[in-house]
């Protein structure tokens, strides 16, 4: 039988011919991001990049030389967010004008410039995001001014990137770059030759170009025994190294609420507001009332982190009698009120458009120039209220239930949802970028809470119990985990997959957690602090 015969199809000899493919990443030669809440501060050293609520962030990096005999394929810019505040897109645009990482400042420079590539939409903490800026690197190789690339915030998106200056996750933005070649063009095919003999096997072909970065994957269980890294026990991020690294001592005073901005941390009392500084503690601004205290006749049990105060991207806002304040010294920006006829505040939250007020008979929609929008007169208000990306959480502890409204007109999106056991405490309330937490503090228990999603692959809702190992007061997500404090002062690490405590912290001396908040490094709490001589005071704790 004759040996049967092959050819090579002129589309297939075209394949041998494909462009060789040179992949590079540029070195990343600075980034800072622009705050419009400190105009005048450079942030060139910063370990995260703040963008969203007026603020954004500039990258420059240095281009490699481009391989002789190539043409730039593509440029793909990858940033990591370690922790998303207010779920949304961002959006990549080339600056028209140059900057300095060591001397920019948000009063000193302005962003104008062309879209580099399509928004993204990012929708949780510890991912990354890519943006194909080919365009825009073409454009620096051409001879055009490479003033880097910026990133901004849609509407009410606000996120945090790793920097360069990153030692917590180290993950600085990257842009990849893929350069071809493509051989002479091919020639007319010849006749056909006879049947070869099989060849030897070839060299081993060159390593192929490095794919994106893959998501972050969960946690795995502790390893048995072994000791932990140096860098993560500088980091305090493992329970046997975390230990108090700060505490401000508050006297006499009743700790009613904490908010971040991701520069600095703001404690509210019943006697003044206290703007600390995350990196170290050291306060800076104030504002001092009364007497009388506005909160002589609030009822303590009735706060909750955060729940008192809301940061807006640009200001910090509290609640207070038949008003809303914003700003904390009169130095700042904006420092003023949104007067209203609607009574004692109780609970303010920050939509991404509007404030969301709770007072003691209404929950009131109001836009940052005072307008009401929406005044809802028969909902429960003595619980604590939250923003979950798509609407506004309320609880409350008399029915011992939760419930969702959506934000155009206020009408509840769903079911009301028994979670606790009525007239108890639900001293806690969370969102953890899926589910709601809720802490029903007199039974000792945490119910996770996962409302119903609607439209093409929308999921019911499921409620899961699990017991909280003492009287939870308090709770907070940083972006991987729940934090619950507990009556006892202990605080506890949980999984927020299954609920199992990963880990549980003592500080001897103190007691009686009532706030806690996550920074985006660490955690800050309120506790009671017992001196030697039986005396004891209100300290405010980072660890």
């Amino acid at each position: 039988m004759a040996p049967p015969k092959f050819f090579i199809s002129p589309m297939a000899a075209l394949g041998l011919l494909a462009p060789r493919l040179h992949a590079y990443t540029a070195t990343l030669a600075a980034d800072i991001h622009l705050d419009p809440a400190s105009a005048s501060v450079n942030f060139g050293s910063a370990e995260r990049l703040k963008v969203g609520g007026g603020s954004y962030a500039l990258l420059k990096f240095s281009l490699p030389t481009a391989p002789p005999g190539t043409a730039l394929a593509s440029a793909t810019l990858t940033v990591f967010v370690s922790e998303l505040t207010r779920a949304g897109a961002l959006n990549v645009i080339t600056p028209n004008s140059n900057w300095d990482e060591t001397r920019a400042t948000y009063a000193s420079y302005s962003l104008l410039g062309l879209p580099a590539g399509q928004a993204v939409s990012v929708a949780r903490s510890a991912t990354f995001v890519s943006f194909n800026v080919t365009s825009a690197v073409r454009a620096w190789i051409s001879g055009g001014p490479n003033n880097g690339l910026a990133i901004t915030g849609d509407g009410g998106t606000v996120a945090f990137l790793d920097s360069k200056e990153s030692t917590a996750t180290s993950q600085p933005a990257r842009l990849d770059l893929v350069w071809s070649s493509l051989a002479g063009a091919p020639g007319p095919a010849g006749p056909q030759g006879a049947q070869g003999a099989q060849g030897p096997p070839g060299q081993t072909g060159p390593q192929g170009i490095q794919g994106p970065p893959g998501p972050m994957g969960t946690q795995g269980p502790p390893g048995a025994g072994g000791s932990h890294s140096p860098l993560k026990i500088a980091l305090r991020r493992w329970g046997e190294a975390r230990t108090v690294v700060a505490r401000m001592l508050l006297g006499n005073h009743v700790p009613l609420g904490l908010e971040t901005d991701g520069q600095h941390v703001y404690l509210l009392t019943d006697k003044n507001l206290t703007k600390y500084r995350q990196s170290d503690g050291v306060i800076a601004g104030g504002q001092h009332f009364g007497p009388p205290s506005p909160f002589q006749s609030y009822d303590p049990q009735l706060f909750a982190p955060g729940a008192t105060l809301a940061y807006d991207g640009q200001t910090t806002w509290r609640v207070g009698e038949g008003a809303i304040f914003g700003g904390v010294d009169p130095n700042e920006e904006f420092y003023g009120s949104i007067q209203g006829s609607f009574g004692r505040a109780r609970h303010i939250v920050w939509d991404g458009a509007y404030f969301w007020v709770a007072t003691e008979q209404r929950l009131l929609k109001i836009s940052r120039g005072g307008q009401v929008q929406l005044q809802l007169q028969s909902l429960p208000t003595d619980g604590e209220i939250l923003w979950d990306g798509s609407g506004i959480v309320m609880s409350s502890p008399a029915a011992g239930t939760i419930r969702k409204l959506n934000t155009v007109d206020g009408l509840i999106d769903g079911n009301i949802i028994n979670v606790c056991a009525a007239g108890g405490l639900m001293r806690g309330m969370v969102f953890d970028g899926e589910s709601v937490w809720v802490a029903c503090t007199g039974e000792g228990k945490l119910v996770r809470v996962t409302l119903p999603t609607k439209g093409p692959g929308g999921t019911a809702l499921t409620t899961d119990a699990f017991q909280a190992g003492g009287k939870p007061v308090a709770l907070e997500f940083d972006g991987t985990h729940i934090w619950v404090a507990n009556e006892n002062g202990g605080f506890q690490r949980v999984a927020r997959k299954t609920g199992a405590v990963l880990e549980e912290l003592m500080f001897p001396g103190f007691s009686k957690p009532s706030l806690l908040r996550f920074d985006g490094v660490s955690l800050w709490a309120a506790v009671v602090k017992s001196e030697l001589n039986g005396a004891s005071q209100t300290v405010l704790i980072k660890f």
